[in-house]
């Protein structure tokens, strides 16, 4: 797996959605490493330069979030705090349904639209033409497709690690009440943090707003929860 990584201290591990990589969290990285994290932020599997295995069946959720785990581990940690966007996101929430003991605390992001310069797209560009890249990201919803509602639901299991979600309200793609996860799956939610003027990319919209929250949440005490 390949990944960027910046500063020291407690882990911090970003996870981009589709159709991003590494280079998604640019205006993320830098801040929380001054703010006193060690930041990892990876090329999820078939990304930019991460391996890209064949097969649909290699994307699914329980697969990738194995990948984030052994992602914590490499880097010498016991655990880390998650923040995912768009596909990301949904890594993240099955990484600490599938394995708590890794997730300290979890932050979720809606998603992003094309407001790049010609410099950023170059960046994108030169990522999704990573041989075997377009397929690896495709395959993430080819996979969620073909997963039974059944097998779905029998997967579900409460969140444990206190939580966080960022929402950007003029998201085109998602509706806002799904910022709202139900408290029987998600008993541990701190609050969900609406930005009105921002898009399903709120990660670049409001990229301040978005690292103050993160290194407010992650300063929070647990007993105050």
């Amino acid at each position: 797996m390949h990944f960027v990584e910046a500063g020291e201290g407690p882990l911090i591990v970003l996870l981009h959605g589709f159709p991003e990589f590494w280079y998604g969290w640019r205006l993320q990285i830098q801040p929380l490493a001054a703010a006193g994290f060690h930041v990892v932020a990876p090329d999820i599997r078939g990304y930019n330069l991460s391996s890209k295995p064949d097969g649909v069946a290699t994307y699914d959720t329980s697969q990738l979030a194995a990948d984030i785990r052994g992602l914590i581990h490499e880097r010498g940690a016991q655990s880390a705090m998650l923040v995912g966007h768009d596909w990301g996101g949904t890594v993240a929430w099955v990484t600490a349904m599938n394995h708590p003991e890794v997730v300290d605390r979890l932050a979720i992001l809606n998603a992003a639209h094309p407001a790049y310069t010609p410099e950023e797209i170059d960046r994108y560009v030169e990522a999704w033409s990573q041989p075997g890249a377009a397929t690896g990201m495709i395959n993430y919803y080819r996979s969620s497709v073909r997963t039974s509602p059944k097998r779905a639901e029998a997967a579900l299991r409460p969140i444990s690690a206190p939580t966080l979600v960022i929402w950007g309200q003029g998201d085109h793609y998602l509706d806002p009440e799904l910022a709202e996860p139900d408290h029987d799956d998600v008993p541990t939610l701190d609050r969900v943090e609406r930005l009105p003027d921002a898009s399903h990319w709120v990660h670049h919209d409001e990229a301040e707003r978005v690292h103050q929250l993160l290194i407010e949440f992650s300063a929070e005490p647990t007993e105050n929860r």
